[in-house]
């Protein structure tokens, strides 16, 4: 029943219930809504990610303290892997390195330079 300028109206049940389905119908399409936008969000940021993971030549040698020509030229000779250390898009000269593939790739290499010093150490005592 609803009361509108002191006049008293009554909504048939039917009415009440279609209304209540669009309520529904409406609350559910947001949620929907929400939902698509979080994974927008979601998805963005991944990228965004992996984007940052990937840097040009030039800042990936100063990031190793390295010249650019040391990244270009162990590319070329195969020590840095296509796919794993860097990646070259279709259509572009340009080179990006994975930030991740070269930390693992140093660490590895420090981690070697040690063990063999200890190795030489051991072998001179």
């Amino acid at each position: 029943m609803q009361t509108k300028n002191n006049i008293t109206t009554h909504t048939s049940p039917k009415v009440v219930k279609a209304s209540l389905r669009l309520v529904i119908a409406g609350t559910q399409e947001e949620k929907r809504l929400d939902e698509m936008e979080k994974r927008i969000r979601l998805l963005r940021q991944q990228s965004k990610r992996q984007l940052s993971k990937y840097v040009k030549t030039k800042t990936a040698a100063a990031y190793l303290d390295v010249d650019s020509s040391f990244l270009d030229k162990k590319r070329k000779e195969g020590l840095f892997i296509e796919g794993i250390h860097y990646h070259k898009p279709k259509g572009t000269n340009l080179v990006l390195w994975n930030i991740e593939a070269l930390d693992n790739w140093i660490t590895t290499k420090i981690e070697d330079s040690h063990e063999n010093s200890n190795i030489i150490d051991k072998m001179f005592k």
